[in-house]
């Protein structure tokens, strides 16, 4: 119960994430279809995707491997990237997850307007994990000395919930998907608070 007033937090940060992920996503779209020459479009596409993973390796694929290995507690490896110094300090790490968080969304749009299969559906699980990692790690890098330690595990689960609320608008089947997938139902009223506060947040600009 202690905890809750944190998990409300992710659900803010997860509306807001979530209005990112849904305005960049349409306009970006918008944009590269009015492009009238679509081997431009493809080349454009795949150079920036191309780029992307190569400097930041969890942007591969759909991500799932990734939210396994932050399920258990492990980071993940960024060995193969150029940027791979980054993550020998924590406060680097923190930097590169960030990075991930927006950039996995730029990915996933160039893929899709490329004429690839981007998906929503684990580019949004992906994208709520990593914030639920971030802002569990924050505050118990800024604050953990002061008061207790989150558990890291349990904000990456919910994170995926309050996100797919925010951007699938559909904060009933987040919970219960997420609460199903990951056997996660003795977090069920974290999963109910955060995806609430994320869809509440998300309507706010976000109608439709």
């Amino acid at each position: 119960m202690r905890n809750i007033p944190f998990y409300l937090g992710l659900g803010v940060v997860c509306g807001l994430m979530s209005l990112y992920f849904t305005r960049t996503t349409l306009k970006l779209e918008d944009v590269f279809s009015k492009m009238k020459h679509p081997w431009m479009k493809w080349a454009l596409c795949a150079v920036g995707v191309g780029l992307l993973v190569y400097l930041f390796p969890p942007l591969y694929g759909e991500g799932y491997e990734d939210i396994s290995a932050l399920l258990v507690g492990n980071v993940g490896e960024m060995s193969s990237s150029p940027l791979a110094f980054l993550i020998s300090s924590p406060l680097g790490l923190m930097l590169v997850f960030v990075a991930v968080i927006f950039l996995k969304v730029l990915s996933m749009t160039l893929t899709n307007a490329g004429g690839g299969v981007g998906g929503t559906f684990g580019p949004t699980l992906f994208v709520g994990a990593i914030v639920g990692f971030v802002v569990s790690r924050s505050i118990n890098a800024s604050f953990g000395p002061v008061l207790w330690t989150l558990p890291e595990q349990n904000f990456v689960l919910v994170g995926m919930a309050a996100l797919m609320a925010g951007v699938m608008q559909a904060p009933m089947t987040s919970i219960f998907l997420i609460a199903e997938m990951t056997g996660g139902y003795d977090l069920f009223l974290p999963l109910i608070a955060a995806s609430t506060v994320s869809f509440g947040v998300t309507r706010i600009w976000e109608h439709y």
